[in-house]
């Protein structure tokens, strides 16, 4: 377990300016969660911006629930990146490769058993325009049950 948790955090270098990147990078770190990762998907197709401007990847932290890697084929169609950890390194540690991963100028790690409201990047996209001095954006969420039935709101 040692190897799993940092003592001091990792060091995560920025990519330069000088690069050609796309504006967002979608990481959807995943770990048997292949029931739900189909909606996480779909809902990202749905609003995705062409391949310059975002970048769509899922990274699967050694899932043994299904063959993620062939789902992500079939609702991707070319249009979702995969890639697999050698072995489960637990959530952090696949964070920290969705992070390192990732070549967009906003970071969205979007869990693989949650899904999207339609317009999300068109929101928080605006946001980011009117205050560009932000390095990050949190937004609410709505909880459901594995039937996709209303629990709470996060507000």
């Amino acid at each position: 377990m040692r190897d799993r948790t940092p003592v001091i955090p990792p060091v995560i270098p920025p990519l330069p300016l000088s690069i050609g990147r796309p504006l967002w990078s979608v990481m959807i770190p995943a770990y048997n969660c292949i029931q739900f990762l189909p909606e996480a998907l779909e809902t990202v197709l749905a609003q995705a911006l062409a391949d310059n401007v975002m970048q769509i990847e899922v990274v699967d932290d050694a899932s043994i629930d299904g063959d993620v890697e062939a789902l992500v084929r079939k609702i991707g169609k070319g249009r979702i990146s995969y890639f697999r950890q050698e072995k489960n390194v637990g959530s952090l540690r696949n964070f920290e490769t969705c992070i390192n991963r990732a070549q967009g100028s906003y970071i969205h790690l979007l869990h693989g058993d949650d899904f999207l409201s339609p317009g999300f990047y068109e929101e928080v996209g605006l946001l980011f325009q009117k205050f560009p001095e932000a390095g990050m954006a949190c937004t609410g969420f709505t909880q459901v049950n594995d039937k996709g039935e209303f629990i709470c709101n996060s507000t």
